[in-house]
């Protein structure tokens, strides 16, 4: 009989990651900070027979893409709701290993209080080619298994669909306040709509139009280029890491970093060096999104608020289809502008909620 190995939780608060396994390590990706299962850029952690509902779910999202598909809550939470912040104080893996197979389960609490929000999930993996891959998901608390749920769309919109429109238009007012505060706008908002036939201007209006305006049946002006990126600016710092793959992940680069992110990145540095993998995606600048250097260059957009010895830069484009939204956090030392956080509105993460342990 193959010998087992038991990882188990200790019953003192450690983070998660102290108590992991190769295994856990393969869990613990999804929970730190958490990450939708479900997304096919993370295809290449799962293997059957969870993948199978996957590409149902897949299928689905192709044929109505305006639709909520089968999986319409986060699987490795069994919630659409969470705190990410508890989820990360509380939450305990604890591994077994029997050969190629391994269990891991997960333990935590969604949000600060109440019993309700207490999660016990079984994660069943495979070592497919020397990697942990997730086999399946099940819920201890709720007594349901990923792959045995069935691909039905949902009716409409879930929570969590409406939630992350809710962030990205919070983040968007925030940011049209720092820009009456005086930040300047490089392409990431066009210009307003004209106006529809539908105002409420006076049917006999014949005064003539604004200086300048168009004539009738004439192409309208190409829109301005970008503003052109101040030498030492916020931006400036953070546009080469779309001009180099990877590049937040470079040693050499920590200098342009502080706390909390360079921390994380640092940890990062040191599992990887230890052998036990790695704790970041290797481009994150990008959202994780597959590398496109024209489509990023084409579409790419900034927009950048400055607040004192604070600012923000909030990065904008396009891959294939898919818009991607993201915020760099900065902070002025020494005269110099360093990078303190990287947070993506549209996948919902942060940098420095990482745990490279």
């Amino acid at each position: 009989m193959r010998p087992i190995v038991l990882a188990a939780a200790m019953s003192i608060a450690l983070p998660a990651a102290a108590l992991a396994g190769p295994a856990s390590n393969a869990v613990k990706f999804f929970y730190a900070p958490v990450k939708f299962e479900a997304d096919a850029k993370y295809r290449d952690r799962f293997t059957d027979p969870v993948t199978k509902l996957f590409e149902l779910n897949d299928k689905a999202q192709k044929e109505k893409p305006d639709e909520v598909s089968c999986i319409d809550f986060d699987p490795g939470l069994d919630a659409q709701d969470f705190d990410q912040k508890t989820v990360t104080k509380t939450l305990k893996l604890a591994e077994t290993v029997d050969g190629d197979t391994a269990e891991v389960t997960a333990t935590f609490s969604l949000f600060p209080e109440g019993d309700d929000s207490k999660r016990e999930m079984v994660w069943s993996l495979k070592k497919v080619d020397g990697k942990w891959k997730v086999a399946d998901i099940t819920s201890k608390t709720n007594n349901w298994t990923l792959s045995a749920l069935e691909c039905l769309p949902a009716p409409r919109r879930s929570d969590a669909v409406l939630r992350r429109l809710v962030v990205a238009l919070s983040t968007l007012s925030m940011l049209a306040a720092g820009l009456n505060g005086g930040a300047s706008a490089q392409g990431l908002f066009g210009a307003p709509p004209k106006a529809s036939s539908g105002d409420n201007a006076p049917a006999d209006d014949t005064s003539p139009p604004p200086e300048g305006t168009p004539a009738p049946g004439t192409k309208s002006a190409e829109p301005p280029p970008p503003a052109p990126v101040l030498p030492g600016s916020p931006t400036a710092v953070v546009k080469p890491f779309y001009e180099h793959l990877g590049l937040e992940l470079d040693p050499a680069q920590r200098k342009n970093f502080i706390d909390p992110a360079k921390t994380v990145l640092d940890k990062s540095d040191a599992l990887r060096a230890s052998g036990q993998g790695e704790c970041l995606d290797p481009n994150m600048a990008l959202d994780n999104a597959d590398y496109d250097k024209l489509a990023v260059d084409k579409s790419l957009r900034t927009i950048e608020a400055v607040n004192g010895d604070e600012a923000k830069v909030v990065v904008a484009f396009v891959v294939e289809g898919h818009q991607h939204r993201l915020e760099w956090k900065l902070k002025k030392v020494g005269g110099a502008w360093k990078i303190t956080d990287l947070l993506s509105v549209t996948g919902e993460w942060a940098l420095s909620q990482y745990q490279c342990e």
